[in-house]
């Protein structure tokens, strides 16, 4: 599968363990192999019989994932994960995306004394949000 010119070969690509789970699909940590270089992605898959049960067969929820396919393609920024190519199946719609090493907020702020993040950390991570948010904007 490619996008954007590039080209993902699911054959040499090894699906080392699930990462997260959410209300339509899981995402699952992969590496390729085989390549010039090892490269680490999140494989997001997400079950169209889901999409249909949860929104009583409407078409809301599909929506929902092809405008987060559109915002994930826009994404050019060294901050924000890039979108390698979407798969789309009769059963599935996957995305393959930049893993970004470390987990989320959320988990990492459970990794911190007493539960929460001192201010100079809170500082860092508001200024990296807004930046992103500003390149976004001018999308």
């Amino acid at each position: 599968m490619n996008y954007g010119g590039e080209t993902l070969d699911f054959r040499n690509l090894k699906v080392i363990s699930a990462v997260g789970r959410g209300a339509k699909g899981v995402v699952f940590l992969a590496r390729t192999y085989g390549s010039s270089k090892d490269e680490w992605w999140a494989l997001k898959l997400i079950s169209k019989e889901l999409l249909q049960k949860k929104n009583n067969n409407k078409t809301g929820e599909c929506r929902r994932v092809r405008f987060e396919q559109q915002i994930l393609r826009r994404f050019d920024h060294p901050l924000l994960p890039r979108l390698k190519c979407v798969v789309e199946t009769e059963q599935l719609i996957g995305f393959a995306i930049d893993y970004c090493h470390g987990g989320n907020l959320h988990s990492l702020m459970k990794k911190q004394p007493e539960k929460k993040f001192s201010e100079e950390a809170i500082r860092y991570y508001t200024f990296f949000l807004s930046h992103s948010q500003n390149c976004l904007a001018f999308m």
